[in-house]
């Protein structure tokens, strides 16, 4: 189990931020116990993913993207592919998403921790992606690239705006949306 120990030793210091996030911490640890290849995509019941909200330097935007598969607004991240440190694939996946050197991380303590339920899509079935969302920050004048692989659009949305454009159905988003409004206080 040393590949995982990482990943368990962050799931059991997270202290989730509601009962629905706790709940899907502990089906997450559970997860990474039962299977050696949670890391890898050729798990398909579920496996890891890694992403990043990236706020303004205000904490006032979010930088989100279209997502080409999913046809909604959403913040970026990415697979594990056998990488076992969540951390290092949420920041690779952000700036390879956005081109933004400016990205920097504001906390080594996720955001969010949590379950995402992926639609089958072409020749993929239906799948969970247990997913570690970590904070980060960028510059909001720095030019950004469209990743035309993984996105249609990236956009600059007000807190306000960002809980307009998210799609209603996405927990995931808004529950960061409210996990952002936690950061802001403190």
């Amino acid at each position: 189990m040393p590949h995982r120990d990482q990943l368990l030793h962050l799931l059991e210091n997270y202290v989730p931020k509601s009962p629905t996030e706790a709940g899907e911490v502990h089906i997450f640890k559970h997860f990474v116990r039962e299977n050696t290849d949670c890391f890898e995509r050729s798990n398909l019941v579920a496996h890891v993913t890694a992403s990043g909200w990236i706020l303004s330097e205000d904490m006032n935007h979010v930088l989100l993207h279209m997502h080409k598969k999913a046809k909604r607004w959403m913040q970026f991240g990415g697979h594990n592919d056998g990488d076992n440190d969540v951390l290092s694939v949420a920041t690779k996946e952000n700036r390879e998403e956005t081109g933004l050197t400016s990205v920097q991380l504001l906390s080594d303590t996720p955001l969010d921790i949590g379950m995402r339920f992926v639609a089958q899509h072409k020749d993929i079935s239906a799948h969970v992606h247990f997913d570690v969302c970590f904070v980060f920050s960028a510059d909001m004048n720095e030019p950004f690239n469209v990743d035309a692989g993984e996105s249609t659009l990236l956009k600059w949305f007000s807190l306000k705006d960002a809980k307009e454009a998210i799609d209603l159905n996405d927990t995931s988003c808004h529950r960061f949306l409210t996990n952002t409004q936690s950061l802001k206080k403190a």
